[in-house]
């Protein structure tokens, strides 16, 4: 390993050695399926899903993006990208409507939280 590199990653180390402390304190969260109640643990962890999945679709959107104006006119580029948008919209499509018939469902079988 030549001198520079080894220079880079010991005061790449530095820095975690300095920051790690600092960033695992500053932070704390809170378990979200916590439940004495199995109705109340599968709700949290639908709830979780559809967040979840909530961040991550404009993620891959902007990805998708990126990857559609880096394209630079090659086919097969541009249609990764048209792939990964529309797959997408489908999969948020899809939350969303389990969601709601998630929803439906409680309603018509007046389950109470």
């Amino acid at each position: 390993m030549n001198k520079n590199k080894f220079e880079k990653l010991l005061y790449l180390f530095f820095l975690i050695a300095i920051f790690a402390p600092a960033i695992s304190f500053a932070v704390e969260i809170p378990n979200p399926l916590v439940s004495d109640d199995f109705k109340v643990l599968i709700d949290r962890l639908i709830s979780l899903v559809f967040t979840i999945g909530l961040a991550l679709a404009p993620i891959s959107i902007i990805i998708a993006g990126i990857l559609f104006m880096t394209a630079q006119g090659e086919p097969g580029k541009i249609e990764t990208a048209k792939n990964i948008i529309k797959w997408t919209f489908i999969g948020l499509l899809i939350l969303l409507c389990s969601r709601a018939i998630v929803e439906l469902i409680k309603t018509t079988v007046q389950v109470k939280k």
